[in-house]
């Protein structure tokens, strides 16, 4: 027995309408295949497939290449869903394909059972079909159990899942009936939706009673979802099932029998006080007739205490909800330095007059910082060692020196310095708070002084004294002086902090003639600036110009005329400092930020702690973009200074 091979066929030996119609009117566009094989030849559908395929098919002659067979369908098909069809059409013809090596084999299923009345004299309705049947609102695959018992014994059924058509190969009479049945089950869901509001329960709660007890169930037409701005049930599915569920909402729908509408909600972050507030004010206007509405406040543990109705009650937990969050904290380091431009003059005569055995007389005013003392006895000590003493007495800050050395052994040496001195910076405190975001923080370092703030005298009787006395009173008052420095950071978008700074930098004048009390120099800030997250913004020109005098003198000898100036010294400073304020925020969103933060303050202090212990001194000041870290170092030194005056006191 000799079998014809067929093997696919170049397109461009076919003829256009002919590839269009053995390949099934083939869209090269779009790679699909529409069904259209009406009583032809089986040997034209195999080349058709093989061509829209790329498939080999060798047909056995006990099958018949001439055997009339019917495909068709109402929608283009991909070419493997062209194939599967072409499947079940050979199928319910009792052919089988069977893959061997390069070719399919197209051979007479032995094992096929003859459909009853499926001979050449059949009616048209008894004549073998294949139909793709295309689904559009259920899954195909889920209707292959429902129609297989429907089918002809022998018949054919599949689904093709990535187009969801379903093929079957049945008489043709079965076949339609079978479309019929499934045209009623491929129907969209039409089903109203029912919205059921609730008075007492929440419509969370009802929706989750409701999906526990339809766990198992079939549900697939059934829904229930919860609105929780109008605490409503939304139901859908079938109206059987949706009347059981309503009327189980209304069963459920029923005051709570505990508590009542009175509700306890402990606050994590958010002040119960001023949260209790807030609401209370918010919903005072929101109480309907014979109903209340309040909300107080437990400050012992945080909480708020919510009595109102069902529907009031969510609306406050929700706000509550909202607003009881963590906030975040900004961490401000603060450089407070004055930039001064100090000329300090100092003009004095220092002489003395000695012999090698005793001192006849001598002035020394070490204001400038020279001692004439040393300079002398280091000089006439004939040593190298009192010689470095005299030069370093003598230092590069004395301006004229003159000396004489007389025969007879007496000595007088003059000294006239004039030092004039030039200062550079000085840090007046590194002050650092961690703050709560939108929360005012205050710094106040320095000490509170004593102010007469009236006086006043009365007369009347004195049991100790006579009738009539006069009797004075003052009242005295306390005010701060030193630095206070109070900031509220607000954190806006983009991680950019807005300051409010309020600055005041007081300290006591030298006392001033005919001042009643004590005099006070302040020198204000207030501003409000934008510094990104880690930036850091300098604030000045709070510039103070004062003058100081000091005078040093030898009782009596320096008040003579015309030689006291030989027995005395004066000097005269004069300060203009401009104070300068360089701020630092950095954002702290969560406990991991705030203690990396203070992992730095912390190993830098240990650093310093080590090197001052191994160097047996004091470190020396870094540069200014390290400044901020010798915060909590010159703040130790700060409090160090105080208590020693304060024991000195």
């Amino acid at each position: 027995m000799q079998m014809s091979p067929i093997r696919k066929k170049p397109v461009r030996r076919w003829p256009a309408a002919t590839v269009l119609m053995l390949a099934g009117a083939m869209s090269a566009q779009q790679d699909t295949v529409r069904l259209n094989y009406r009583n032809t030849d089986l040997q034209e559908v195999v080349e058709a497939v093989a061509e829209a395929t790329g498939r080999n098919f060798v047909i056995d002659p006990l099958v018949g290449a001439d055997r009339k067979v019917n495909l068709f369908g109402s929608q283009p098909l991909s070419p493997e869903a062209y194939y599967q069809a072409f499947l079940s059409m050979l199928s319910a013809h009792g052919i089988v394909a069977v893959p061997s090596g390069p070719v399919i084999r197209l051979s007479p299923d032995r094992t096929m059972r003859i459909l009853a009345g499926a001979g050449p004299e059949s009616s048209a309705n008894d004549e073998l079909r294949t139909l793709v049947l295309p689904v559009t609102n259920v899954d195909a695959q889920g209707l292959v159990p429902i129609v297989r018992p429907m089918m002809s014994p022998g018949a054919h059924v599949a689904a093709h899942p990535p187009t969801n058509v379903l093929i079957l190969s049945d008489r043709g009479s079965n076949v339609n009936k079978v479309a019929r049945v499934i045209g009623r089950i491929d129907q969209k869901n039409d089903q109203p939706v029912e919205v059921i509001p609730l008075e007492h329960a929440s419509a969370r709660d009802i929706v989750r009673v409701l999906n526990e007890m339809a766990v198992g169930a079939d549900t697939a037409f059934n829904l229930a979802v919860a609105d929780d701005r109008t605490n409503s049930v939304l139901l859908g599915g079938e109206q059987n099932r949706r009347l059981e569920l309503r009327a189980l909402v209304a069963r459920l729908d029923t005051p709570s029998l505990e508590g009542g509408n009175t509700r306890v909600r402990y606050l994590n972050y958010a002040d119960a006080a001023s949260l209790s507030e807030k609401l209370s004010t918010q919903f005072a206007d929101r109480a309907g007739e014979g109903e209340r509405i309040l909300v107080s406040a437990d400050e012992a543990t945080n909480a708020l205490i919510i009595d109102a109705p069902p529907t009031t009650m969510r609306h406050i937990v929700a706000v509550v909800d909202q607003l009881d969050i963590r906030r975040a904290q900004v961490l401000v380091e603060v450089l407070i330095a004055e930039v001064s431009a100090d000329r300090a003059n100092q003009l004095g005569v220092n002489w003395a007059a000695y012999d090698p055995q005793r001192v006849l007389g001598s002035t020394d005013f070490p204001a400038s910082g020279t001692s004439l003392r040393e300079l002398v006895a280091g000089s006439l000590s004939g040593t190298d060692q009192g010689r470095a003493v005299a030069a370093e007495a003598l230092g590069p800050g004395a301006g004229f020196a003159v000396g004489r050395v007389r025969d007879d052994g007496l000595s007088f040496a003059a000294l006239i310095s004039a030092v004039e001195n030039t200062a550079g910076s000085n840090i007046l405190g590194t002050p650092m708070v961690v703050t709560l975001d939108n929360q005012e923080a205050t710094i106040n370092v320095g000490q509170n002084v004593p102010f007469i703030t009236g006086s006043y005298a009365s007369s009347g009787i004195n049991p100790s004294s006579a009738d009539g006395q006069i009797r004075p009173f003052t009242t005295v008052g306390r005010n701060d002086i030193g630095l206070t420095l109070t900031i509220t950071p607000r954190i806006n978008q983009g991680d950019a902090v807005r300051l409010e700074i309020d600055q005041t930098l007081s300290e006591l004048a030298p006392s001033v003639a005919g001042a009643v009390d004590l005099v006070t120099n302040t020198r204000e800030l207030t501003t409000a600036v934008i510094v990104e997250d880690g930036g850091t913004l300098v604030l000045g020109g709070l510039i103070q110009d004062k003058i100081r005098e000091s005078r040093q003198s030898v009782p009596v000898l320096g008040n003579l005329p015309l030689i006291g100036a030989l027995f005395r010294a004066s000097g005269q400073t004069r300060e203009k400092t401009n104070l300068m304020l360089f701020i630092r925020p950095t954002i702290l969103r969560d406990s991991a930020q705030a203690d990396a933060a203070t992992n730095v303050k912390y190993d830098y202090l240990r650093r310093q702690q080590l090197a001052q212990s191994f160097s047996g001194g004091s470190t020396p000041m870094p540069e200014l973009e390290n400044a901020f870290n010798i915060g909590d170092e010159d703040e130790d030194k700060a409090g160090t200074k105080e208590a020693e005056s304060t024991d000195s006191d």
